[in-house]
């Protein structure tokens, strides 16, 4: 099955370990940034590339700092 280009909060919740109210903090920090670079957001719910990106995950792995390609 497809994985939907948005994350919700339970989705974040797993992939960071975190609970319910820090989830939606974290969504609506990245939604924030998004928003200032112009890009559509979705209360609730963030795009799932720039959450992995800004966290530098890939593929549910964290990725050093050092490893990120520009």
């Amino acid at each position: 099955m497809m994985q939907s280009i948005f994350m919700n909060a339970a989705e974040v919740m797993e992939g960071l370990g975190i609970s319910s109210s820090s989830a939606y903090n974290v969504i609506s920090i990245l939604n924030e940034e998004m928003d200032k670079e112009g890009f559509l957001t979705l209360r609730g719910r963030v795009n799932r590339r720039y959450f992995e990106d800004r966290l530098y995950l890939q593929n549910g792995i964290t990725k050093s700092r050092e490893n990120k390609t520009e």
